[in-house]
């Protein structure tokens, strides 16, 4: 028993027990079938969901939940609740003779107690579900794992893109005018003019490179104007590309101005790369963004055009999307959006930083 929750009175009998089943459904009966939702439904949260809920509707019991092993501490993975549970009894669950978890069952009133045959066969049930249970332990601690590495990559970037826009590229551009200084000072020498005209030209050459490499890791309009600023800026610009498209931008500056890099960067494209979906393809009249912070970053992109047509196929801009949602360990949804259009979400989780 975990403590904390006081209060015993003797076991129910063996027909209370037997009506506390669903109709038909006898103890072992619920075994084969938790087996074969977990099976189905493989390692994922699905399948979590899937135990609690058999779990609670064959023995009728109020409150089931899966903890995943945390380091020294539990974090909830699945749930079903109807009310806190008045005592709570714990089963672990074993997977490869490692505690990955714990089943956690309340009872239905004061002072109840579990019966043994409830006991065995929730027992029975926590082994069946350790194995489902460390596979998603073990996929969110990659998703984890992922998305950390995603962060540090775009975090590298920008500091990158930092030193080439401030450190290189300023160099050659100063390459460039002592060069022109050069040619000015050979006059008379046609040979060391052609020289420092061709070493000017592939100076020239270096800085287009550098700003195009500056480009290609970074946005340059983050670090510019800030994610909401930039977002800002593609608005204008639509403007004047699409003035029948009327876009508006809901997006608060002061929560937005300390985002992971990778976060920022995957809003910035996700959105841009909405636009240009709307702006080519949607025949819109309106467009509106909506971006708010909460438990990760929220983007919401609606349009009130003609809407996915029938047997739509993914194209490079979606997929593009999807990429940057998955890495991150996030969520993208593509529907319709009522009475007609468009609608794009997508959640972007926060890490905290280092």
């Amino acid at each position: 028993m975990i403590p904390g929750h006081p209060g015993h009175l003797p076991r129910d009998s063996g027909t209370e027990r037997a009506d506390r089943w669903n109709v038909n459904l006898e103890p072992y009966e619920a075994l084969a079938r938790l087996g074969r939702l977990v099976e189905e439904s493989g390692g994922t949260e699905a399948a979590l969901d899937s135990v609690v809920n058999t779990i609670a509707d064959s023995l009728r019991l109020p409150y089931v939940a899966l903890e995943l092993r945390v380091g020294d501490g539990w974090r909830q993975a699945a749930v079903s609740s109807h009310g806190l549970p008045f005592e709570v009894t714990a089963f672990p669950l074993i997977s490869q003779r490692e505690t990955v978890g714990r089943l956690v069952v309340g009872t239905r009133s004061r002072g109840e107690r579990l019966d043994p045959d409830d006991e065995r066969l929730l027992a029975d049930l926590a082994r069946q579900a350790g194995p489902a249970t460390h596979a998603v332990a073990l996929r969110q601690a990659l998703d984890a794992s992922r998305a950390g590495l995603v962060t540090a990559r775009e975090e590298e970037r920008r500091r990158l893109r930092r030193d080439l826009h401030d450190g290189l590229g300023p160099t050659l551009a100063g390459l460039t005018l002592g060069l022109d200084t050069a040619r000015a000072r050979a006059a008379g020498q046609p040979e060391l003019q052609e020289l420092l005209g061709r070493l000017k030209a592939e100076t020239q050459r270096a800085v287009t490179d550098v700003r195009r490499i500056v480009y290609g890791l970074r946005p340059p309009a983050l670090d510019e104007f800030g994610l909401v600023g930039s977002l800002r800026e593609e608005v204008g610009r639509l403007r004047h590309e699409a003035p029948a498209l009327i876009v508006t931008l809901d997006a608060p500056d002061e929560d937005l101005a300390d985002l992971p890099a990778a976060v920022e960067v995957a809003c910035y494209r996700i959105v841009t790369e909405a636009l240009t979906n709307v702006t080519r393809h949607a025949h819109a009249t309106r467009c509106s963004v909506q971006i708010h912070l909460d438990h990760g970053l929220d983007v919401d992109v609606r349009d009130d055009g003609v809407g996915l047509p029938e047997g739509w196929r993914t194209g490079v801009g979606i997929a593009s999307m999807r990429e940057r949602v998955t890495e991150l360990g996030g969520k993208l949804a593509i529907e319709p959006c009522l009475p007609h259009g468009t609608r794009i979400t997508a959640c972007l989780p926060i890490q905290e930083q280092p």
